[in-house]
């Protein structure tokens, strides 16, 4: 799985809501399926890194500030909001950060997402501008 954020291309609206497609032929079977939902902006999420899951993050609601930290050290930063898929590989760290409640879907396969988190230390979250 290659790192990838991304509107999606299969979301359909009429007035009974909003279908939203986020796992397709691209992706593995989601294993584990989470709910996350953020109260308030300013809520922080995350600050992890799987060795083994794959997981791709559908943004329902809300918008957040995304923060991708590299095996390089880099840290990569984005804006995402609803309708926004973002599939993440093993040893990419990532944290979310609220810019008002929020909610996001989590599907995760490649193993045990319980067994296969380490915490990310909040100094590398600022390694990189």
């Amino acid at each position: 799985m290659e790192l990838a954020i991304e509107e999606l291309d299969r979301r359909y609206s009429d007035t009974r809501g909003e279908l939203a497609v986020v796992l397709d032929h691209r992706d593995p079977p989601a294993e584990v399926v989470e709910l996350v939902e953020f109260a308030a902006a300013g809520d922080v999420r995350g600050e992890h890194v799987h060795d083994q899951c794959r997981e791709v993050v559908y943004v329902a609601a809300g918008t957040l500030h995304l923060e991708l930290l590299h095996p390089d050290g880099g840290v990569q930063r984005e804006r995402v909001a609803a309708g926004t898929r973002v599939r993440i590989p093993p040893g990419i760290g990532h944290r979310f950060t609220a810019c008002e409640p929020s909610r996001l879907v989590c599907l995760l396969s490649g193993g045990d997402p319980a067994q296969d988190r380490r915490a990310v230390a909040p100094q590398a979250w600022s390694a990189a501008p």
